[in-house]
């Protein structure tokens, strides 16, 4: 079955024009930006441009090098999918620009974004999903009991800046990239608003439930397209609007995420009739354990959770799956001094996770079938 990277060779003989740009150019978009591109495309406010057939060379430096920091599951693919961008009409003298990427784990923030001009009058804006610090994802834990977290409010500031230069606009993202579109989309000003043809999310993690009500949010209700893969973890977390496109994957598993294993035929990405199995086990889990805890308890357990990672000296999720004797010893040190009352939480939380696992289990039986 195809997938982006054959898209790429198939429709590259097409220049990309404000009237053919569609969800798997998005796509593409959302998946190249998890380069790290500092120093390669210029940043945000400098006002110059490069391309991604320019940034080719710098991209493969960084890769034979090593110099790929806080890189994520998609790196093993990227490189290629970046090459074959550059060598075909329809991306590479695209002018990408306005990169941001901050990283502060004091700030429990992480955001990522650039631009990318179909024309002078009309931009794509793409936001990055959550990398491997656990600054990001922290944050994304925060969402679950807090109205806003900081790279939403970044992303808002962004599109309102980038905005205000172009006449079309499309927001598009993967992961929490997903999310930032969404919430900037519906949280900038009118003027910016207006301008927005699509907002295109790829396995977001979901909002707290009030947000889908929000008069904001429902002005670009109409012009946001989601797509979740049929085995979604990501974004089966907190709620999500209803509308929305399930995804036929190459793989079953929660590896679905990665972009590269999303089937497509055309310039679509295929989809089933309906979030059956493991994506609908996921869902339902998600969301009866998070309804069964208060904003406070979500709270203290993120804060107990990511200090107990810092004791264990923890800074990455690679260091998480490769825990060292070191990490396990700081791990219950630092569980042993928490005070009784969040020990109590932590409990309380896991209990409730595996409550809501076990109930609907049955739930993990039901066959996906392909939209006719």
């Amino acid at each position: 079955m195809a997938n982006i990277l054959d898209y790429v060779k198939w429709r590259g003989d097409i220049a990309l024009t404000p009237e053919n740009f569609n969800e798997l150019d998005a796509l593409i978009l959302a998946t190249a930006v998890y380069v790290k591109w500092g120093g390669i495309i210029p940043a945000i406010g400098e006002g110059e441009f490069t391309t991604f057939e320019d940034a080719v060379p710098f991209v493969g430096d960084k890769y034979a090098n090593e110099e790929m920091p806080l890189s994520t599951m998609f790196t093993d693919r990227i490189h290629f999918l970046i090459e074959a961008m550059a060598r075909s009409v329809r991306f590479k003298d695209l002018h990408v620009m306005n990169y941001i990427c901050i990283n502060d784990r004091d700030m429990d923030q992480q955001f990522e974004a650039y631009t990318v001009e179909i024309d002078k009058k009309s931009a794509v804006i793409v936001f990055a999903g959550t990398d491997r610090s656990f600054a990001g994802w922290k944050e994304n834990f925060m969402m679950s009991f807090r109205d806003s977290v900081p790279a939403q409010e970044s992303a808002t500031e962004y599109v309102n800046k980038v905005g205000k230069r172009y006449k079309r606009l499309w927001l598009c993202g993967h992961s929490k990239g997903g999310n930032l579109s969404i919430y900037s989309g519906s949280m900038c000003s009118m003027r910016i608003q207006n301008k927005i043809e699509k907002v295109y999310n790829f396995d977001c993690p979901g909002f707290r439930e009030q947000f889908f009500k929000r008069p904001e949010y429902l002005m670009i209700r109409s012009r946001v397209q989601s797509f979740y893969p049929a085995v979604s973890f990501v974004g089966m977390l907190m709620v999500h609007d209803e509308k929305y496109n399930v995804v036929d994957t190459s793989v079953d598993t929660i590896v679905a995420h990665n972009a590269f294993n999303w089937n497509v035929e055309g310039t679509k990405i295929l989809c089933l009739e309906s979030l059956k199995g493991k994506g609908a086990y996921y869902d339902i889990v998600s969301d009866e354990w998070l309804k069964s805890l208060t904003d406070d308890e979500k709270e203290e357990f993120v804060t107990s959770f990511f200090q107990l990672m810092e004791d264990a000296g923890v800074e990455t999720t690679n260091d998480l799956w490769n825990l060292k004797v070191d990490n396990l010893m700081g791990f219950i040190k630092g569980f042993a001094k928490l005070d009784g009352k969040r020990k109590k939480n932590v409990f309380k939380v896991l209990l409730n996770l595996l409550g809501a696992g076990s109930k609907y289990r049955y739930v993990l039986n039901t066959p996906n079938k392909k939209r006719k």
